[in-house]
């Protein structure tokens, strides 16, 4: 095999390396997209519930008990769906942004290979490291709204049946 040809093939290999991390990425992406989109649409649904419980319990000495008992537990469930949210948000970002550290260190990679000589001084690993720091972070904010979650739903599921046990 030409030398040529053999360095060229470990640069390539090299390059697409960080590709494996974006693919990773995406995935994980995907996931909390859906998981963001559904509580987007679930926090919709309960404000438009929490409008018509508003209408409906007006006045309030005159208001029907479950009523107010849904209304409060849509409330504390908004609360806890925005708190989601901003956790979700927070996860695609940071899964944003480790793709745009691993695209940047392919990127690194092929100018130390082919670019000129002061662009070789640029060092791929510490934007990889990045990438993978906030990758990290990412899983932690994604952690934290999973545990969030089964609150939430402790909430909804404790106000309509308080005879179930849930179990924490």
């Amino acid at each position: 095999m030409d030398t040529q040809y053999g360095f060229a093939v470990q640069a390539i290999q090299a390059i697409l390396a960080p590709a494996i991390m974006v693919s990773a990425c995406g995935l994980l992406l995907l996931a909390l997209l859906n998981r963001y989109t559904v509580i987007m649409s679930r926090i919709r649904v309960l404000n438009e519930e929490r409008r018509r419980l508003v209408r409906a319990t007006t006045p309030p000495a005159e208001a029907v008990p479950l009523e107010v008992a849904r209304l409060a537990s849509v409330m504390r469930q908004l609360e806890d769906l925005v708190d989601r949210v901003r956790l979700l948000r927070n996860a695609v970002m940071c899964q944003v942004v480790a793709v745009g550290c691993f695209v940047l260190t392919s990127l690194l990679i092929g100018l130390r290979v082919t670019g000129p000589e002061w662009l070789r001084l640029a060092h791929p690993l510490p934007v990889f490291m990045i990438g993978m720091a906030v990758l990290f972070a990412g899983v932690v904010f994604e952690g934290t709204d999973v545990v969030r979650a089964y609150r939430t739903i402790r909430l909804e599921v404790g106000e309509l049946a308080p005879q179930l046990r849930v179990k924490r």
